[in-house]
């Protein structure tokens, strides 16, 4: 925590030392000032009535509270989120509602548990990250903001960018995090920790600060605390003020490939239930490589998944180019799947593996009921017709697939097992997502094709297969 309690400024006795100080924040209240107007031009949020802003307690959320409250026209609405990740994590809530309270902004805190929240491949980070999005997104629809507020600062960006050349990035991780996305703005980009935390001191204002920042535990802090500084000491003064720039260039640049994935997504797009998305392959295959891989980063954005790091993104691009079946997982529980005619991005179960058992004594009973059954992804709704009409084709999941089982009257009940039938025309990467539908007469899955006929059983139920909604 600062040394200066919030609300008092710690002026030395003397005149002349109070006159430089004052000079001092003035001279800083206008530099970050015009950046912070520059930064709300440029995001669009300048002109906006009120505004979702993200504050933890740290020096850099506070400062951007303070730097919006001193020069910006609309309504700030803090919103918090205490993780329970760390033992004073309380602390840091309310510290936040105090200081909200006391520059009278109304203020929400989320209290969450985050490690019992994790979903499978997440990291404690990546829990932390998703829990906190969704509440303040929630909180900006709520409140009828269309902006949600971080404090990223430029250091911030240029550890990023540090990091994602380790990890082998391209012209996409050289540009770091963008300056917007979506609801997502970022004030405080073009401002340095430093400058923030003086500005602070200067008003006499304190913050927090999370002890998890001093561990070397962290990658992240390993980078700040130790690489930065030391290249900064004995390679390159301005080397942050060099990366953040090399950043913007390179995001310049990262826009325009976006406007171009913006056009190439839905050329490659052919709806096939199941699959949250599914991908033309010949269409895929006869991308360049760039982009190619910039269609995957764009879909993986639109699904809301992690990115992939360029060697991950380049394995995938050669994988579908092979034109041979494949199998990749992506993160948290995705996969991209693909077989000669289609990519398919699925979501954990990749089968189900259940075998539901279903009377239908009801319908031989009230022939105008039916029996509707929840299975996997599916609906699957069964009746007695009073007419025929020819079994419908198979239609790669469209809303509605049609056929007819025979059913024994002597043994009214079917089975529901995953499609296992390889003659079927269901791609083999999503049989394990559809139903076969067996009774003691006989059996019906998508596409079988219509072979009964009234004399070869007493009884005919029909099979509705809808998407489960």
């Amino acid at each position: 925590m600062s040394t200066l309690p919030f609300g008092l400024v710690d002026f030395p006795p003397s005149g002349v030392m109070m006159v430089m100080r004052c000079e001092e924040l003035a001279c800083l209240e206008k530099s970050l000032g015009a950046r912070l107007r520059a930064a709300g031009e440029e995001q669009g949020w300048w002109g906006a009535s009120k505004m979702i802003v993200a504050v933890s307690g740290g020096g850099d959320s506070v400062a951007m509270g303070a730097l919006l409250r001193r020069f910006w026209g609309g309504t700030q609405i803090w919103g918090h989120v205490d993780h329970g990740i760390r033992e004073v994590s309380h602390r840091d809530s309310q510290f936040v509602e105090s200081l909200a309270r006391a520059w009278g902004i109304r203020c929400f805190v989320a209290r969450r548990n985050v490690p019992c929240e994790r979903l499978k491949g997440e990291s404690i980070e990546m829990a932390a990250r998703r829990v906190r999005h969704e509440f303040l997104e929630g909180l900006a629809r709520s409140e009828g903001c269309g902006y949600v507020a971080t404090a990223h600062s430029m250091d911030d960006q240029v550890e990023t960018v540090m990091l994602n050349l380790t990890r082998g990035a391209g012209i996409w991780g050289l540009a770091g995090m963008p300056h917007r996305r979506g609801p997502w703005v970022r004030p405080v980009i073009a401002m340095r920790r430093s400058e923030l935390r003086r500005y602070l001191q200067l008003l006499g204002v304190e913050w927090v600060e999370d002890e998890t920042n001093q561990s070397r535990d962290y990658v992240r802090n390993r980078v700040r605390l130790d690489l930065i500084p030391w290249i900064e000491d004995n390679l390159n003064p301005a080397f942050s003020d060099r990366i953040f720039d090399l950043s913007v260039e390179c995001l310049k640049n990262r826009l325009i490939i976006t406007s171009r994935r913006g056009a190439i997504l839905p050329w490659l797009r052919r709806p096939f239930y199941p699959a949250r998305v599914t991908w033309d392959r010949k269409r895929a295959a006869s991308l360049s490589p760039q982009d190619l891989a910039e269609a995957l980063r764009g879909e993986g954005a639109c699904l809301k998944l992690p990115s992939l790091d360029r060697v991950r993104i380049q394995e995938l691009v050669r994988k579908i180019r092979d034109k041979g079946p494949f199998s990749c997982p992506w993160k948290v529980g995705w996969w991209v799947v693909g077989d000669r005619e289609r990519i398919y991005f699925l979501k954990e179960p990749l089968a189900y593996h259940e075998v539901e058992r279903v009377n239908l004594s009801e319908l031989l009973n009230n022939p105008g009921s039916n029996v509707d059954v929840r299975w996997g992804p599916w609906l699957i709704r069964f009746d007695i017709p009073t007419t025929r009409t020819p079994d419908a084709s198979f239609r790669g999941g469209s809303n509605l697939q049609l056929g007819y089982v025979p059913l024994d009257l002597s043994d009214p009940d079917v089975f529901i097992k995953p499609l296992d039938e390889s003659s079927c025309p269901v791609p083999r990467p999503l049989r394990p997502l559809y139903p076969r539908v067996l009774s003691s007469a006989g059996e019906w899955y998508p596409g079988k094709g219509d072979a009964i006929s009234v004399s070869m059983c007493a009884i005919i139920a029909r099979v509705r297969l809808m998407p489960k909604g």
